[in-house]
């Protein structure tokens, strides 16, 4: 992820994309929470796992009105609909380097400082180089990119 996210951030030349950025948008995001304590906190494991109670509710609206589906239009959008990959995406060379980035935001949030990686890990193309011809024939004009999920 750290040859991936470099090569990017060298190729899209924003700071938005390097690490100073990273951690202004998780400082930021932890600052927003530490002052207005009653937002919810709606995790992305909860999203992909298509937990909407606690949403709905804080939302004042009923469960069953949130819809999970992505319209056909935005299926570019869709990878997996998982949450945990990254533990097939990451190497040591990128636990060491994002460890350190990360564990403020992962502590404010609740998350397990658990870096282990899956000793046989899988990444499925449909989730990173079929996903990005997916994107590329979208914006070249080719078929509707559609959920494959």
């Amino acid at each position: 992820m750290l040859r991936i996210n470099t090569l990017f951030e060298r190729l899209v030349g924003s700071q938005v994309h390097s690490d100073a950025g990273r951690q202004r948008v998780l400082d930021d995001a932890i600052a927003f929470h530490d002052a207005f304590p009653d937002c919810l906190v709606y995790r992305y494991e909860a999203m992909v796992g298509g937990q909407f109670d606690a949403l709905a509710g804080y939302l004042s609206l009923d469960a069953s009105a949130m819809r999970p589906d992505v319209p056909a239009e935005l299926g570019r959008v869709v990878r997996s609909r998982r949450a945990g990959s990254w533990r097939d995406w990451f190497c040591d060379a990128d636990v060491a380097h994002y460890r350190p980035l990360l564990s403020a935001y992962m502590r404010r949030y609740g998350h397990e400082d658990d870096w282990m990686l899956d000793p046989a890990p899988v990444i499925r193309s449909e989730e990173c180089t079929g996903y990005v011809e997916r994107l590329l024939l979208e914006r070249r004009g080719g078929r509707p990119a559609s959920a494959t999920h």
